[in-house]
Parts: structure tokens; C-alpha cells; sequence
């Protein structure tokens, strides 16, 4: 299965990092797509709180980092 197969919040670790190294998707699209997930469930109250400003700022560099190759292990 290729992450392009579902959304991307059903996608597992190993698929989102194939998505990111293949440049199918940016940290900061993923982040964008999970931050949206979470505001579309907000009734179920899985969050107490969210930062989006900080996971965009964070995707972002890790995006830059991506960039550049020296992504770190995990990094997405």
C-alpha cells in the first residue's frame, strides 16, 4: 500500500516517511492534515489542548531540514 492510498491520518509511521521522502507530502501539509482532523473532531475532546502555530513552525523546519538532507530519524 502507497500512503496515496487513504487520507493522510490513517497513514502508520513507515508510510508517512515514504510519503515525506518521496516528497508526495510536506511536514508541514501532514501537520496541516492532522491539525485539520483534530478541529474537525474537537466534539469527542481527545485534546485538552493544541498548538497549531508551534506543530506548523516545527513542520516547517523539519521541511527545511528535509531540504537540505539532514533529515533526523523520525523526522516529519
Amino acid at each position: 500500500m502507497t500512503a496515496s492510498a487513504g487520507a493522510p491520518h490513517t497513514w502508520g509511521v513507515a508510510e508517512t516517511l515514504a510519503a515525506l521522502d518521496a516528497r508526495q507530502i510536506s511536514a508541514r501539509e501532514m501537520a496541516q492534515a492532522l491539525l485539520g482532523r483534530i478541529e474537525a473532531q474537537a466534539s469527542l475532546g481527545a485534546f485538552l489542548a493544541t498548538a497549531p502555530d508551534t506543530a506548523l513552525a516545527a513542520a516547517a523546519h523539519s521541511d527545511q531540514r528535509r531540504s537540505a538532507g539532514q533529515a533526523r530519524p523520525l523526522e516529519g
